[in-house]
């Protein structure tokens, strides 16, 4: 369904996303925190809990979207020092 022009209309065009069917992830470190994350507050089901997982999903596909264009190695290792810093 598309909103044109004021009117509702039903069209049989999909949009996905651009994304392949398997593709590894570099970095998978900040999309594995969001996803716990989204996980976590699901679960809880506290209140407000749809909105922030609404909001959480959104990040996360962000996340995902950003990791698949960078696609830079050294990003991860570097990731994995500063986790172990902290």
């Amino acid at each position: 369904m598309v909103l044109n022009d004021g009117k509702h209309e039903i069209t049989e065009a999909v949009e996905t996303l651009p994304l392949q069917p398997v593709q590894n992830l570099t970095d998978f470190y900040a999309v594995e925190e969001l996803f716990e994350k989204l996980l976590h507050t699901w679960n809880a089901k506290l209140p407000g809990y749809e909105f922030i997982s609404k909001t959480l999903l959104q990040e996360l596909l962000i996340a995902i979207m950003q990791n698949i264009k960078m696609q830079n190695p050294n990003y991860a290792a570097s990731l994995r020092v500063e986790k172990g810093i902290q």
